[in-house]
């Protein structure tokens, strides 16, 4: 209870410095457009997801709240469910301290501390996934395919998992055929979902557009260094990362020297969960999606998973009471380890999920609010996705540019005519390419970060050019 209730603090600590995610404010305008009834079918937007995430978080957006703490107390409880149905899967494979063990490593997790707290899919995936895991265990064949169906109708990408929930049902063949029936009923609902919605793009053909980037046998490599370098914020400390490596070294080494005897569903559990963290990793770097930081979520209970079962493993080597102590004391070091920089992680000293480019947006969409005609043109290249969030609803004309040429013939459109740049290189280039145009330049607003630095500008453009 103690390393859950820690987990849940260092969790809510960040939910409410940062502003959302360019992808959360995709998810919240797809929800928002569910909720009020504008676009319930989703038909206009480029929906590159499976549909059930957007309708989780409009329904949770009528209960709780449509603003960005309250979408990403969605996170939040996701993960205490995720983190809460591991330690009920692990205790039944491994015992209470062992699981413990693992639950520390899960709970303190930088890269988990810094991301649970956000409104993406990956928190109720990952949690609909080990609430399959722990069905399986259980003997619920129809629940653990339900339950996994769902995990995938959130995010694809937990298909991964798949490895570690047939482990868990090696032993009851009868169940394969009822877990494979409940992903198929989660499926074909899927399926129907998509025959009604009739968008002009499925969801599906838009993942294919949009999810990797270069999969090339030159870049495999550097996709792979790439995905390693970014799965050690699970620790974000070698010393962590290393004792985590030498105790499943040493569980390893138990089992080779048959110290003990087989754990049966346990390691089959725990050879499930290294298979699954391999595919997962090497999936990606096939496809050469981007070794994006919170990508790391999925890799955190899989890595877990396997510390509790060296854990129990070096355990069960040891006399009983020498065992139970020497559960204690891996936790024990574990949580010592982590819980520095889960600290950092939670008061963002880490740059993991690091929001500070948009910070500041608040600060437009109020000004846009109370201060800027309601028939203006606002011009805009970055930032569309938080626009389409916090200024929803707004009457002024918000008008995407796709380059420079587009720039400046919609300037010369506008009236009265807005710009949002954002505080860095290109946009001061930009700034620049307008008034070289013959523009007056009026800078209404400066949008700053938390550091003091400015992140945007909104421009009026005071004249035309002669």
């Amino acid at each position: 209870m103690g390393a859950l209730l820690l987990g849940l603090a260092l969790r809510l600590a960040p939910i409410a410095d940062d502003p959302l995610h360019p992808d959360e404010c995709l998810y919240a305008s797809w929800a928002l457009a569910i909720a009020d009834g504008s676009d319930p079918w989703l038909r206009l937007a480029a929906l590159d997801k499976p549909p059930l995430y957007p309708y989780l978080l409009a329904g949770w957006s009528k209960v709780v709240g449509p603003g960005p703490v309250a979408l990403r107390m969605l996170g939040i409880a996701s993960a205490l469910a995720g983190l809460m149905a591991f330690s009920a899967a692990s205790k039944r494979l491994y015992g209470p301290a062992p699981a413990l063990a693992g639950l520390v490593m899960m709970a303190l997790s930088p890269a988990a501390v810094a991301l649970d707290g956000t409104a993406l899919t990956d928190q109720p995936a990952i949690a609909l996934a080990l609430a399959a895991l722990l069905a399986s265990l259980r003997g619920s064949g129809v629940a653990a395919g339900l339950l996994f169906g769902l995990a995938l109708a959130t995010k694809p990408q937990l298909l991964a998992f798949l490895p570690l929930i047939l482990a868990a049902l090696i032993s009851r063949r009868r169940q394969w055929r009822e877990a494979a029936l409940g992903v198929a009923v989660v499926a074909s609902l899927v399926l129907s979902y998509e025959l009604v919605r009739q968008a002009p793009a499925g969801f599906a053909d838009m993942a294919l557009r949009n999810y990797g980037r270069d999969s090339s046998a030159s870049s495999l490599p550097w996709l792979a260094r790439e995905w390693l370098a970014v799965l050690r914020w699970s620790w974000a400390d070698p010393r962590a990362m290393a004792f985590w490596a030498t105790v499943c070294l040493g569980g390893l080494v138990t089992v080779l020297l048959n110290s003990v005897t087989s754990m049966a569903i346990g390691d089959s559990v725990a050879t499930g969960a290294a298979l699954s963290l391999l595919l997962y990793l090497g999936a990606n770097v096939v496809l050469g999606a981007p070794a994006w930081d919170r990508y790391t979520l999925v890799a955190v209970p899989l890595l877990a998973m396997l510390f509790a079962w060296a854990v129990a493993r070096i355990s069960a080597s040891l006399r009983r009471g020498y065992g139970l102590l020497a559960s204690a004391i891996l936790a024990l070091a574990m949580a010592t380890l982590l819980l520095r920089p889960a600290q950092e992680a939670a008061f963002g000293r880490l740059p993991v999920g690091d929001t500070s480019r948009w910070q500041g947006i608040e600060t437009v969409a109020a000004y846009l609010r109370g201060q800027v005609p309601g028939r203006a043109t606002l011009l805009y290249q970055e930032f569309g996705w938080h626009l389409r969030y916090y200024a929803r609803g707004f009457t002024q004309d918000l008008r995407w540019f796709r380059d420079d040429a587009q720039l400046l013939a919609e300037a010369e459109r506008a009236e009265p005519g807005y710009v949002l740049l954002p505080a860095d290189a290109g946009g001061r280039r930009q700034l620049a390419l307008l008034r070289e145009a013959g523009f007056s330049i009026e800078t209404v607003l400066t949008a700053y970060r938390h550091d003091g630095s400015p992140s945007m500008y909104l421009l009026r453009l005071a004249g035309r050019p002669v």
